[in-house]
């Protein structure tokens, strides 16, 4: 805050202060009272002008001090009723002395404010504050109007230009007791811009005062880098909106600054993008440290379906740090699973300690190998390898489901089933089977081409598969290079770090000098500006993924996804992962998304023919190829977790499922269920169900209940979780807020500097003493009064005696 004196003075009624013209009235009187008398002279009082003359300048001062006392009762008694106060400089600062002005206040109720110190919530702290700046406001003025904003509802004010009578105020308080910290993410900008806009919408409005009381969290109230003025700029420019100039001053009453220490789990997710049932999976979390001590003794614990497992310790933290923590988990059946992981701490945040995910286990990943060349002979089918690799024989598991077709049986065929289909130098496909492609790639499948001797005819290869650039293929085919004996051909080398070429050793780039590629089909430059394919990202439609994506236990079900939020697709720009070691580098894998999944192709062939992969000695072809299912094929798009206060969209079977569902709360049965009405996603027969849930205001984990044509129920876990950037509960400090406020006419101040000292520093009315000083002034000028008197007749009467006979 600015630099305030330590006292300000004020009037409880400042219009009075007029009367201090009474003031004149006893020097009217006095000079009045000298004209009443005329000088006459006569020889019987020559001596008595001869004995005033003695005593003049005493009478003098005499009727002076009389004249002072009675201008300063006159003075005292206007005072009186004008009733002044004394209250703290920075309490008039925060005031403003102007009861014109509009007054505005926003309070803040993000989830920061739940944060404890000891057994005290700084909302707490905060909604008190309120309440006492609200009792000044009604004190300084029984007349001024307030309007009062949650931050957390910027459209609807808690009171609307209210005079704060007596009743207006305990309805306040009634309020405020009800409210508590909410858990959505803060958007600070939101509550000023509405507070903007409704000053806008009042011309009279010349002069606002906007009081912000906050923690003002950093992530929340200063720009990213630090510059601008980020939540502040719409009073900017409501000060000179209207093209006229409006005095808007902003009072910014945060709490101490005393830092806040909290740890917080901020991530969790899985390593790969396909859980199957029966294998290990990893699940990755990182716990940060936002406070100013190393975070040391800490462990991190899991409960899958609510049962617990043995903790994992957490390394120390270091200030403003993360580290990631590793767990493996097996579950044993197919299913939606709900996993929560906290590390247990003892800062005065908990709601942060636990992050809750879902996730859908699968029984298999299921891949439909086409099979360009089948044989009898194991060494001479193409496809043999990599069935062997995705599926070896055996009592284990990969976690794949593999089944081989012919490129006859691709039309026709139904690839909904699949998570992944894998091209193996096949022919140019038929335009049925090319169109069944596209549909199943650009609805979340996907797609792996191996090239061969099929691709020999790159001109109808291309017209089948890249059209232009607007086929499946990342690139256009060019042409076939053959290495001649005696060179054992060509190396593989990373382009890229990706989950495809994670094999590659971490202190090469090279994959194996063993690896040798003879034969491979260089690919066309892209162009400039490739075009998008049809039903990639940028004609979805808007807010909505899809969960389940039509695969695995529940095929007609799409996934939830936050509105303005849905999780991103991929790139619809080829990405070169691997190239080969020749001098030109030719691509070897290239990736490119194509609508809501993934394309990659291989530019040599999957088998022994064209190189020697197969039979390297390091297992990287095996790896490679289980990554590449693993990466490519459908993702679950069910998102692990969403953040409160954002609405979710959901899409489902309309053959499958009736449009009436249930969401349920974490809280149930505290909170009701909600019915909620699917309808045609396009308003057509046949359409997708679109479920517009409404936002989740809780956290933990919902339960969407999908009701099917059978009358069975179908259950849905969406997990809800904290914003991870309302951990970091650092304030803002006070040179960033004054940066971004510069321009702006404002206060800054703690709420220790005048809101913790209670009543005792509000403001001191002063009619009392200055009553008691009157009453003793005017008793004081009758004393003088009489007193002078009794001197005067008593000189009178000396100086008569003297001049007798």
């Amino acid at each position: 805050m600015s630099g305030a004196a330590l006292l300000a003075m004020g009037f409880v009624n400042p219009a009075l202060l007029g009367g201090l013209a009474l003031v004149a009235v006893p020097i009217l009187i006095h000079l009045l009272s000298r004209r009443r008398y005329r000088r006459i002279e006569w020889a019987a009082t020559r001596w008595l002008l001869e004995a005033e003359r003695e005593t003049r300048r005493r009478v003098r001062l005499e009727q002076w001090l009389l004249l002072a006392a009675r201008c300063l009762a006159m003075g005292l008694l206007v005072l009186l009723v004008a009733r002044p106060f004394l209250q703290p400089g920075a309490l008039a600062a925060l005031l403003g002395g102007n009861t014109a002005a509009e007054r505005i206040i926003i309070l803040d109720d993000s989830a920061s404010l739940a944060h404890r110190r000891g057994a005290v919530e700084d909302f707490s702290r905060l909604r008190d504050g309120l309440r006492r700046l609200l009792g000044w406001l009604g004190r300084e003025s029984s007349a001024a109007r307030v309007t009062v904003y949650l931050a957390s509802q910027p459209q609807r004010p808690l009171i609307a230009d209210q005079r704060l009578s007596l009743p207006v105020v305990q309805e306040i308080d009634r309020r405020l007791e009800e409210i508590r910290p909410t858990v959505s993410p803060a958007r600070p900008r939101d509550v000023v811009s509405a507070v903007a806009d409704s000053l806008s919408a009042r011309p009279s409005i010349d002069r606002a005062d906007i009081f912000i009381l906050s923690d003002f969290q950093q992530t929340d109230w200063v720009p990213p880098g630090g510059t601008g003025r980020g939540p502040f700029e719409p009073l900017a420019r409501l000060a000179q909106s209207g093209g006229r100039t409006r005095d808007v001053r902003a009072v910014l009453i945060r709490l101490d600054s005393a830092p806040r220490p909290n740890v917080a789990v901020t991530h969790v997710d899985f390593e790969r993008p396909h859980r199957v049932a029966g294998l290990p999976a990893v699940l990755r979390a990182s716990v940060a440290n936002f406070g100013p001590q190393r975070a040391e003794s800490l462990d991190a614990r899991i409960e899958i379906d609510g049962a617990g497992m043995p903790p994992v310790p957490v390394p120390p933290i270091d200030p403003g740090a993360q580290v990631a923590v590793s767990l493996e988990v097996t579950f044993p059946d197919a299913g939606y699973r709900e996993l929560a992981l906290s590390v247990r701490g003892s800062d005065g945040f908990p709601i942060d300690d636990v992050r809750r995910i879902t996730t859908r286990v699968q029984d298999a990943v299921s891949v439909l190998i086409v099979n360009g060349a089948p044989s009898a002979d194991p060494q001479a089918d193409e496809a043999h390898l990599l069935r062997s690799a995705l599926a070896p024989p055996g009592p284990f598991s990969s976690g794949n489901r593999v089944e081989v077709i012919d490129p006859r049986e691709l039309d026709g065929a139904p690839l909904d089933p699949y998570d992944c289909v894998i091209l193996c130098n096949v022919p140019p496909p038929s335009d049925g089977a090319v169109q069944a492609l596209e549909r199943f790639v650009r609805d979340g499948g996907g797609l792996i081409v191996f090239l061969g001797h099929e691709a020999a005819d790159v001109d109808a290869y291309n017209a089948a598969l890249h059209r232009g650039g607007a086929g499946l293929l990342p690139l256009a085919l060019e042409r076939e290079v053959v290495i001649p004996p005696p060179s054992s051909g060509v190396g593989l080398i990373r382009s890229a770090v990706h989950p495809l070429t994670t094999v590659f050793p971490a202190d090469a780039e090279g994959l194996s000098e063993y690896v040798r590629f003879r034969r491979y089909m260089t690919l066309a430059p892209a162009p400039a500006a490739e075009p998008a394919p049809p039903g990639g990202s940028a004609g979805a439609p808007p807010n909505v993924a899809g969960l389940d994506a039509g695969v695995g236990n529940d095929p007609d079900v799409s996934s939830a996804a936050p509105a303005g939020g849905a999780r991103p697709e991929p790139t619809q720009t080829a990405l070169v992962l691997a190239h080969y070691s020749d001098d030109a580098s030719t691509p070897a894998i290239v990736e490119r998304g194509f609508g809501a999944g993934r394309v990659v192709l291989f530019t040599s062939t999957v088998d022994l023919d064209w190189n020697d992969w197969a039979r390297a000695a390091d297992g990287s072809y095996v790896v490679t190829m289980l990554e590449s299912v693993q990466y490519a094929g459908r993702r679950d798009d069910h998102l692990p977790s969403l953040c409160p206060g954002e609405p979710i969209t959901l899409t489902a079977s309309a053959d499958q499922f009736e449009t009436r569902a249930t969401l349920r709360s974490p809280a149930r049965p505290i909170d009701p269920d909600v019915a909620v009405v699917g309808r045609a996603a396009d308003g057509a027969v046949g359409a997708p169900l679109r479920f517009e849930i409404p936002a989740p205001s809780r956290l933990g984990t919902y339960q969407l209940v999908l009701t099917g044509r059978d009358g069975s129920e179908t259950l849905r876990p969406l997990a809800v979780n904290l914003d991870p950037a309302e951990s970091d509960l650092r304030a803002a400090p006070a040179s960033e807020l004054t940066a971004a406020l510069a321009g702006i006419p404002h206060e800054l101040m703690a709420m220790d500097e005048s809101f913790d000292g209670g009543a005792e520093e509000s403001r001191r009315e002063l009619w009392r003493t200055i009553l008691l000083v009157v009453i003793a002034l005017l008793m004081g000028e009758q004393w003088m009064a009489w007193w002078f008197g009794r001197a005067e007749a008593a000189g009178a009467t000396n100086r008569s005696l003297r001049s007798g006979p």
